[in-house]
């Protein structure tokens, strides 16, 4: 294991920062996930700057454009153009920016040797310790950009190398019937790209997820989240106030297990049972009614 010397910076006010994320190449190459890149942006609200940039390949933008304290966006290809206007650069790729002193590396608080998945489930502390940040009471980061429309939100699709993840539709189905007219429902809309998801998400009082993306955008903009969670699991949500883990109700000795596909495949996803979720969901819509009552 490859051992490094922190790189430590401070924001301070008035300072010009630009969050660089790369471009098309630096996402298939080795990279931080969305989910991770969400992570960097839980922790803007600490950048104590009124001028803060991100520059990266389009399809990264809707990201960029949720958090409303970033001011402009830039395509990758211009980072040579603009680097030299900006006090600080977070560089959140692994190709290291040489001969530029202002830059943070992301890579410098990582272990490039280690697993990317095993060493970013603390990286929010990471980046508050290295950049010196001070954040408030560990609600909404990043407000979501319009008032709810619906009460629920069922975030049933999971990626195809993760079907072990996977609720059956026909228990979504159940959950809702359950539900009733109790509250509006909407389901994860079909995949339409990154920007209609993240407003989608942003327009659910609730979501109710499988472990993933939707759980990390639900946190940043302060939505609450239940979490269904088999074989993999969220380390966050565990301190998440307006969050609740429900697991299956099978004896598992290896859960969280992070099996796949094929030979690997789990079947606690099958264990869960419709009633157990949509009484979840009762409660935690309980709490988000009389939050808003008292607001």
């Amino acid at each position: 294991m490859k051992s490094k010397n922190k790189s430590v910076h401070r924001i301070t006010p008035g300072q010009a920062v630009l969050i660089f994320a790369g471009d098309e190449s630096a996402q298939q190459a080795r990279h931080l996930g969305l989910g991770d890149l969400l992570r960097v942006l839980s922790v803007v609200p600490g950048f104590k700057t009124d001028s803060l940039d991100w520059c990266s390949c389009p399809s990264l933008f809707p990201l960029a454009r949720a958090c409303r304290q970033i001011r402009d966006v830039y395509p990758a290809e211009s980072i040579g153009e603009i680097l030299g206007s900006y006090d600080l650069t977070i560089n959140l790729t692994f190709e290291t920016m040489v001969g530029h002193p202002n830059v943070f590396e992301i890579s410098s608080i990582l272990n490039i040797d280690a697993e990317l998945k095993n060493q970013t489930y603390n990286l929010v502390q990471l980046l508050i310790d290295s950049l010196q940040l001070s954040l408030g009471d560990g609600m909404a980061a990043v407000p979501a950009e319009s008032p709810a429309r619906f009460d629920v939100g069922l975030n049933w699709r999971v990626e195809t190398e993760w079907k072990t993840k996977e609720l059956s539709k026909e228990k979504w189905w159940e959950v809702k019937e359950q539900l009733g007219n109790q509250f509006t429902v909407s389901w994860q809309p079909a995949e339409d790209g990154l920007e209609d998801y993240v407003a989608w998400v942003g327009a659910c009082r609730l979501l109710v997820s499988t472990v993933g993306l939707g759980c990390h955008l639900a946190m940043l903009f302060g939505r609450r989240l239940l979490m269904l969670s088999g074989p993999t699991d969220f380390s966050e949500i565990h301190t998440y106030p307006m969050g609740k883990v429900l697991y299956p109700p099978n004896d598992c000795a290896v859960r969280p297990c992070y099996r796949k596909i094929g030979d690997e495949r789990c079947d606690c996803m099958l264990h869960f049972q419709a009633g157990d979720i949509a009484c979840e969901i009762r409660s935690l819509m309980e709490r988000e009614i009389f939050h808003q009552n008292i607001l």
